[in-house]
């Protein structure tokens, strides 16, 4: 038996997250699998020692060293659901940033907006988001669109499972588009361990089942030299 332990972001709990423990579950049913979640700090030293087996990183630029080293998974666009209660569910499927920022937001993210790469990027630019509930997970936010006019954004995939249990929520996307890459990363010296490189593969496995959705990028894991 091996416990396999990822630190994760909340956005994938409802894309990435259940096609892993699906598959982990039909090839290891012996193994375990612990879920972290994501905190915008440095992993270099829990990667290295083995602490934890692997991070799931998405937005910005993913740093790797001598110890670590990381991989592409796929790249998703940044879109806005609203439910039937907002101004925007019945309007173009497409919106401008201007727009976009008149609205009012749910935040589904477990850090401040000053460490979340999308309100950084708008700070820069003097802009910033209307935040009138923060949640710290995924959990009830599809409760929420539905019964308030206020809107989320989230990566496209996490966007279309949401939908696929809460069909009256609506996609819309942003002009001019934003993307993000999702990105794996793992402890050098770990991957030499048979089970870390299995289970690397079973991560791909995961991310190839949702490697179409929103007209993303294919899986991109290969061999950590992308």
């Amino acid at each position: 038996m091996r416990d396999i332990r990822i630190v994760s972001p909340g956005a994938l709990e409802i894309s990435l997250l259940p096609a892993l423990a699906a598959i982990l579950r039909s090839r290891a049913p012996h193994w375990s699998l612990t879920i972290e979640p994501f905190e915008r700090r440095s992993y270099e030293i829990d990667l290295a020692t083995g602490r934890v087996d692997f991070v799931l990183s998405v937005g910005g630029a993913t740093p790797t060293g001598a110890l670590v080293d990381a991989a592409v998974v796929w790249e998703d666009e940044l879109v806005v659901l609203a439910g039937p209660r907002s101004a925007l569910h019945a309007g173009s499927d497409r919106i401008s940033t201007e727009l976009y920022l008149a609205q009012q937001h749910i935040y589904p993210v477990p850090w401040p907006t000053s460490q979340n790469y999308l309100d950084v990027e708008l700070a820069r630019a003097g802009k910033h988001r209307k935040i009138a509930f923060s949640v710290p997970s995924y959990a009830a936010l599809g409760h929420v669109l539905e019964a308030t006019d206020l809107i989320a954004s989230m990566p496209d995939r996490s966007a279309r499972a949401l939908i696929c249990r809460h069909p009256d929520l609506r996609l819309i996307r942003l002009d001019p588009p934003r993307r993000s890459q999702l990105s794996l990363l793992w402890g050098i010296s770990a991957l030499q361990e048979p089970a870390i490189s299995w289970a690397r593969s079973i991560i791909q496995d995961a991310a190839a089942k949702h490697g179409d959705a929103g007209g993303g990028t294919a899986n991109r894991i290969g061999s950590g030299q992308d």
